[in-house]
């Protein structure tokens, strides 16, 4: 795995991490919806997350 991979992977479970129970329960509602099609990398509130961060 590269760098950036890794780097993604950390700030995903930091984001997954910092998720109130509604939000998590959201994003396990958008998973099984979306099925193979979610990425979380392209959702809303990881990129909102990134911007807050100043991971961008």
């Amino acid at each position: 795995m590269s760098k950036l991979n890794k780097d993604i992977e950390k700030r995903i479970k930091e984001y997954v991490s910092e998720m109130t129970p509604i939000e998590r329960k959201a994003m396990e509602i958008a998973k099984n919806h979306l099925g193979t099609s979610f990425n979380i990398e392209k959702s809303n509130g990881f990129r909102e997350f990134l911007k807050k961060k100043n991971y961008n």
